[in-house]
């Protein structure tokens, strides 16, 4: 259905986020979207808990019907795919001037990807908006500092599952605005290094449009919220948000650098599902795990649930260690690029 891979990759990653996260699984909740998702029956049956909405075939028929139907489905696509399909077209990036157009076209080239479009703006919308509205309204613990005293609160799910989403949500989709941002320009890139520009100057005009991406999602991610949640310190709870999404662009240029465009697209998936949607999420734990603290997001992810749940500052060492990461991370990241955009030998 899809001819360019990236965009078939990305779509499949956001059906299977939108199943995972909001399926019966992790969410908790019944509603009617919900039994729409691939894997809603199939987990269930897993799970041993019936729907009570199946019918007569039952829980196990609809995943069977799943099962099969997608199979059948996918056969038949790859059979009319390879009947013989014309070569799909290739688009170079050209000749680029100075660091403000190389900007201006790099930003140009990344918006004619419709599917990056549509997780940037859309998936934030549709993805907290619904965290909030499938999630059962009953307390669970958070451990909590404040006055310097470390408690645990019973907070309502909603306003965790809706608040721990942001992070998660900006962690995903700035890493894949690092990825795809720095790949998609390598070729242009190298070519730039060749008629003499520094990887600086290179560096800068990429991490601005990744800046704009990431800070684009970002503040989607908060308008959605301030809908259903109110943090105690909005500021902070933004200035953290911020910090994870900058963290990820970081880590979406070295991955991409390690992996490639669709290896690391798969890995810029799975990072932040275990460091922030699930090391970190304090709808399973009160606190992070042991193993959780050696994570990028760690010191991020406390500085937002200080700002979201208490009245006053009191998480500076996990917003010293959010700096450290993303300094440590954004050095690494620029060496990294200086060795991807080094003008290759003949």
């Amino acid at each position: 259905l899809v001819n360019n891979a990236i965009n078939g990759s990305l779509i499949v990653v956001f059906v299977w986020m939108l199943d995972v996260f909001l399926g019966p699984a992790m969410a908790g909740g019944d509603v009617l979207i919900t039994r729409l998702l691939p894997s809603h029956f199939v987990t269930l049956v897993m799970l041993d808990s019936a729907s009570g909405h199946s019918g007569p075939i039952g829980d196990l028929g609809w995943a069977l019907v799943w099962t099969v139907g997608g199979l059948t489905f996918a056969g038949w696509l790859f059979y009319s795919a390879t009947r013989g399909v014309s070569p799909a077209k290739r688009h170079r990036l050209t000749g680029l001037g100075r660091v403000g157009a190389a900007f201006k076209f790099g930003f140009r080239e990344y918006r004619r990807n419709p599917a990056m479009w549509v997780l940037l703006v859309v998936l934030p919308v549709f993805f907290i908006t619904l965290s909030f509205y499938i999630t059962p309204d009953m307390p669970t613990p958070v451990e909590v500092v404040e006055g310097g005293q470390s408690s645990i609160r019973a907070i309502s799910m909603i306003d965790v599952h809706g608040a721990i989403m942001v992070p998660i949500t900006v962690a995903f989709l700035a890493g894949l605005a690092g990825l795809f941002v720095v790949q998609s320009s390598l070729e242009a890139d190298s070519r730039l290094a060749i008629a003499g520009f520094r990887s600086r100057e290179i560096l800068g005009a990429r991490l601005a449009v990744i800046g704009v991406a990431a800070l684009l999602t970002t503040v989607a991610s908060l308008l959605v919220t301030a809908v259903d949640f109110s943090p105690q310190q909005w500021g902070w709870f933004a200035i953290a948000n911020v910090t994870v999404a900058a963290t990820y662009g970081m880590i979406g240029v070295i991955t991409g650098s390690v992996f490639g465009r669709v290896g690391g697209l798969y890995v810029m998936f799975l990072v932040p599902f275990v460091d922030v949607g699930i090391a970190q999420n304090v709808m399973f734990s009160s606190q992070s795990p042991a193993w959780g603290r050696f994570l990028p997001s760690h010191g991020a992810v406390q500085l937002m649930v200080d700002g979201a749940y208490t009245a006053s500052l009191d998480a500076w060492g996990a917003m010293v260690l959010s700096v450290v990461w993303l300094l440590a991370l954004a050095g690494l990241a620029g060496f990294v690029f200086h060795r991807i955009s080094a003008p290759k030998a003949a």
